[in-house]
């Protein structure tokens, strides 16, 4: 919630902007004399949960607005004619400093660029980033984009010489500010660590966190994941299967992994060698095997050793005994490969296609039947099961007209390209003024060890002179890797943008000749989402009312209209003994077929047809025998019965473009970010 004073001092600004005529940066005063405007961006942030209520944003947003208070005072007083002014408040409330996508931030970064500010300040220069790389990222594209900083508690104005020198001495306060912090951090998970408790981070498979948010928290055996692990062992050791047969398997049944998508042979693999299962967890671990499939890396000492505390040992309780658990790795020792072939490997919406009941569809081969088909994970629904190619039919069709609307997609294109800035110019120049510092710092630890040894100063003097250039290298050493990585990012994004690009000039090709596997990885690049509006309708079954209709569905025929010509056919086919009571004859079998053809209910037929109970009766003499001899003249092929799909909204997301498909339309949302840990999962 806004607090008060930034609710105040963002309702001051636009009301001084509004009363603002002429050019942006200056306005005409009374006396006609033109004065330069300075527009002031405030950066306010505070990251605990109390702080997000409200705490601390009105400090700091009361502190900027008295120091340009109080600037305006000395301008004044000086005659320079300059004026400084809030023009607008940027506020990220529970955002970490060490987070470099803060939405705000990120705004104004965007607006600076516009050139909509001219000067930057914020209460405290820890608000843009208590790291290193996150201050310094932000610090560059503000000073490329030609605008000044100002911290108001610190006065600091990087215009000066003075106030750069100082920034650059305050970016390492707030680093090893940082630093403090995550040391008490570690304390505290050794103790945690040292009496069994676990430390943080999502548990093992088969396990759950215990007390979890609290003290005492630790892992606990997942009866539902834990039955998972045990079916896979059947499957393996008992039945034999492979680990990617056994992974096939569990897919099968519906018992999907932890996040919901289906089993690998790696991934099920993998769980089998977690030392969890062994009785222990690793925290800490140096094992650089295992440190080069995990994300969150131990950070190690240039001797090798762990960087905050020693290796540690956490009890865990075991899901299988150990006798067992040897059998099953012994198993996947033995076991032969086998894997997925034939026209059910690609299920391109596995995961993708969400029910009403809000749990996803896998695809699934039945065997006895040849087919694919789309099955709902959901225990309790009773959705029917979804034909795989006729929904991917109808997927595909909408792609198709998302992909051949170029003028669309260039727009996208377009917007992207000036949605994301290019920061690689920025960060390329940054590496070489860095490089350069570092071999100035290191010509310099040369010269003065001669210079000093020359004049006789003792080592003890040396030492601490050449220390001092050391830290100042270490610094920039520091913030040269920081600007080499993100320069690696800012090539990814812009390769991103490149791949998109190419995709629209690509988009003119033919896209019906391309193979299934062509086409499940362009609704995986795409990000393709089916979402269920309606019930799926019950495949193949037809109503108590409905039996004429079955009739003709079951021989794969249906019956062309009636001429006068056929019905010379038909009528002696009929043993029939017409009376005076009865219904025209050619009257009740054309009403047959017409319900044959429309699946019209009894209750509904057209008056011209003979009443429903005349018609029921002749179909219920006719359909055990003679019906067939009947209507043999009428009969064609039909064409194959396509099977029912329920009501479905397509969407897919192009990073970071949302767009719409909806009956061949689109329409595109707002861009959003997306950081490294949106990783596309695997799909079947």
């Amino acid at each position: 919630m806004p607090s008060i004073a930034a609710e105040r001092a963002r309702a001051r600004a636009q009301k001084v902007n509004s009363l603002r005529p002429g050019t942006p940066g200056t306005f005409q005063s009374s006396t006609a004399l033109a004065r330069i405007v300075k527009r002031v961006g405030a950066y306010i942030r505070v990251s605990t949960k109390d702080q997000a209520l409200g705490y601390g944003l009105d400090v700091q947003i009361k502190g900027i607005q008295d120091h340009i208070d109080a600037k305006n005072v000395i301008e004044e007083r000086n005659g320079t004619g300059i004026v400084w002014e809030l023009a607008e408040i940027y506020e990220d409330a529970g955002e970490s400093g060490a987070k470099q996508d803060r939405p705000a931030m990120m705004r104004l970064e965007r607006d600076v660029h516009a050139k909509l500010i001219d000067v930057v300040a914020v209460h405290k220069f820890d608000r843009i980033g208590r790291t290193g790389r996150a201050f310094w990222h932000w610090v560059w594209a503000l000073e490329d984009a030609g605008v000044n900083i100002i911290s108001v508690t610190q006065e600091i104005d990087t215009t000066t010489t003075h106030g750069n020198t100082a920034l650059q001495q305050l970016a390492s306060f707030s680093e090893m500010e940082w630093r403090t912090i995550l040391e008490r951090t570690q304390n505290g998970l050794n103790m945690k660590a040292a009496s069994g408790g676990w430390t943080g981070g999502p548990p093992p498979y088969g396990y759950y966190i215990e007390n979890q948010g609290k003290r005492d928290s630790k892992l606990a055996l997942d009866p539902e994941e834990c039955r998972t692990l045990e079916l896979a062992a059947q499957f393996i050791v008992e039945g034999g299967y492979t680990v990617d047969r056994a992974a096939h398997l569990l897919n099968l049944m519906g018992r999907l992994t932890r996040k919901g998508v289906e089993w690998t042979g790696s991934n099920l693999r993998h769980k089998f060698r977690n030392t969890a299962l062994d009785g222990f967890v690793v925290y800490r671990n140096t094992d650089p095997v295992i440190n080069k499939r995990r994300t969150n890396v131990t950070k190690l000492n240039p001797d090798g050793t762990p960087k905050h505390g020693p290796m540690m040992i956490i009890d865990t309780p075991m899901v299988f005994e150990l006798d067992r658990l040897m059998s099953i790795r012994n198993a996947l020792r033995k076991n032969g490969g086998w894997t997925l072939s034939g026209p059910y490997k690609y299920h391109p919406l596995s995961t993708r296609v969400i029910g009403q009941c809000g749990a996803h569809y896998t695809g699934v081969w039945v065997k006895a039947e040849d087919r694919r088909t789309y099955r709902c994970s959901g225990n309790k629904c009773g959705d029917s099961v979804i034909d795989a190619v006729a929904l991917e039919e109808v997927v595909w069709d909408s792609l198709k007209n998302f992909l051949g609307d170029k003028s669309k997609l260039r727009e996208i294109a377009a917007d992207w390209v000036t949605t994301v800035p290019d920061h690689r110019k920025m960060y390329m120049s940054r590496i070489e003024d860095l490089e350069k510092q570092i071999e100035a710092s290191r010509s310099l630890i040369t010269n003065t060890l001669l210079t000093l040894a020359q004049n006789g100063v003792d080592a003890t003097a040396i030492n601490d002179a050449i220390g001092k250039i050391n830290e100042d290298v270490n610094t920039k050493q520091a913030m040269l890797d920081d600007a080499r990585e993100m320069l690696e990012e800012a090539e990814e994004a812009a390769q991103r943008a490149e791949d998109f690009q190419r995709l629209v000039e690509i988009a003119s090709f033919n896209l019906e000749n391309i193979n299934d596997r062509q086409k499940a990885e362009i609704m995986d690049l795409l990000e393709i989402q089916v979402t269920l509006t309606g019930p799926v309708p019950l495949e193949g079954r037809f109503g108590p009312d409905s039996d004429i209709e079955q009739w003709f569905a079951e021989r794969g025929v249906q019956p062309v209209e009636m001429t006068d010509e056929l019905w010379a056919e038909v009528r002696p086919r009929i043993n029939f003994r017409v009376t005076k009571k009865s219904h025209d004859l050619r009257a009740l079998v054309e009403g047959l077929l017409y319900k044959a053809r429309t699946g019209c209910p009894w209750g509904e037929m057209p008056e011209y047809f003979p009443p429903k109970e005349a018609l029921r009766a002749r179909w219920r003499a006719w359909k055990d025998g003679a019906w067939a001899d009947i209507v043999e003249p009428l009969l064609v092929p039909a064409p194959a019965r396509k099977p029912p799909l329920p009501p479905m909204k397509v969407t897919g997301n192009i990073d970071p473009r949302l767009v719409e498909f909806t009956q061949g339309q689109m329409t595109s949302q707002v861009p959003h970010s997306r950081g490294r840990a949106a990783r596309r999962s695997p799909r079947s």
